[in-house]
């Protein structure tokens, strides 16, 4: 299973910019495009369950949003009496006070951390 985090926004374009179908009333010409407020969106993903568990947020990953995440929204959703394998990124939030290792790890599951990008790099 993999976790990992990402920033999203929505993007309000211009009719210059826009796709609509014949007859669909277009935006008004001359509006500039605007973004809306960035989210993080937290996934957990699994080739055998697919979506595990999301969250999207506005604030900023940090250790305490992440352990909320790993508590209240990815344990809940693990099929109970089967150890998972656990994969997320070395971003330092993860491993802050080892939190959400350790509330994995009380139940059973194993934690990875992925190596870093520069070791995946081509030469």
């Amino acid at each position: 299973m993999d976790v990992d985090e990402a920033k999203a926004e929505l993007v309000e374009c211009d009719r210059l910019k826009a796709h609509f179908l014949k007859g669909d009333v277009a935006a008004m010409s001359g509006m500039p495009s605007k973004r809306s407020v960035a989210y993080n969106v937290l996934l957990a993903i699994s080739p055998i369950y697919g979506i595990v568990a999301y969250w999207i947020y506005e604030e900023n990953t940090n250790a305490q949003v992440f352990a909320s995440f790993v508590q209240n929204a990815l344990l809940p959703c693990l099929p109970a009496n089967i150890e998972h394998t656990v994969l997320w990124d070395n971003l330092s939030c993860h491993f802050t006070g080892n939190v959400a290792i350790d509330l994995l790890k009380n139940k059973g599951h194993k934690v990875v951390a992925r190596p870093t990008s520069r070791t995946h790099s081509p030469r």
